[in-house]
């Protein structure tokens, strides 16, 4: 098999970046599932250490940007409902992607932890990533690394449903009070439940898909360690 290298990009790899994004889009089932960040991308091209991409006999077969940005105006703000100074901490991850051919390779987790080992030699605290409710291989990762599924809102101009993961660096993982598996697709009960402080934190293959696993630090949210399916 083929190595798999990774490096830092550039501005000049613009090019090669849409590409792949336009193969990727190509080869969904769902098209909802990834939006096509152009600006984003061509901004943080300029940053040092701020894009990583992965290659294989010099073609690029994946790429994962790191995002510092002023959420002051953002959205995203309102729906942490988070204050001034923790909004100042955030890194956001992503835009996100493989070539098609190059999956079950571990190219997400290469490239991610690149990135997760730069921001925890920083003074940021929070790692927010947007995902689609539908994209089961992201959502398994970002459980896998600790984060949380915290709101379930509208983005890119309102109409791509997406999960808001969190991973707070300051914070000890814990283990859940409680625990309720949730279709991966009723965002109706996904949301009820996060209305009242639960948290999505990990995957369950079923027959039909997948169920989230959704838990609650609260002592009173349900008895402890009771598993049930709403």
């Amino acid at each position: 098999m083929d190595e798999i290298k990774l490096e830092f990009l550039n501005p000049a790899h613009l090019a090669d970046i849409v590409a792949l994004q336009n193969l990727v889009v190509q080869h969904l089932t769902r098209k909802d599932m990834y939006y096509q960040n152009y600006e984003t991308i061509e901004k943080r091209l300029k940053v040092a250490q701020a894009v990583v991409g992965a290659y294989c006999d010099d073609k690029l077969v994946g790429f994962h940007v790191m995002d510092t940005p002023d959420l002051s105006g953002d959205i995203l703000a309102a729906e942490l409902g988070w204050s001034p100074a923790e909004l100042r901490k955030v890194v956001r991850l992503g835009p996100i992607a493989v070539h098609p051919d190059y999956r079950g390779r571990n190219i997400i987790t290469r490239m991610v932890a690149v990135h997760l080992d730069l921001i925890r030699e920083t003074d940021y605290r929070h790692v927010i990533a947007t995902v689609s409710p539908y994209n089961y291989p992201s959502i398994k990762y970002l459980f896998s690394q600790g984060f949380r599924l915290e709101q379930i809102t509208f983005r890119y101009h309102g109409n791509m449903t997406r999960c808001i993961t969190h991973l707070d660096l300051g914070k000890p993982k814990t283990e859940e009070l409680c625990r309720i598996k949730v279709a991966h697709d009723d965002l109706r009960t996904q949301k009820y439940l996060l209305a009242r402080n639960f948290y999505g934190y990990g995957l369950i293959k079923t027959a039909e898909g997948y169920d989230i696993l959704y838990g609650c630090q609260k002592d009173d949210c349900m008895e402890p360690w009771q598993e049930r399916q709403l």
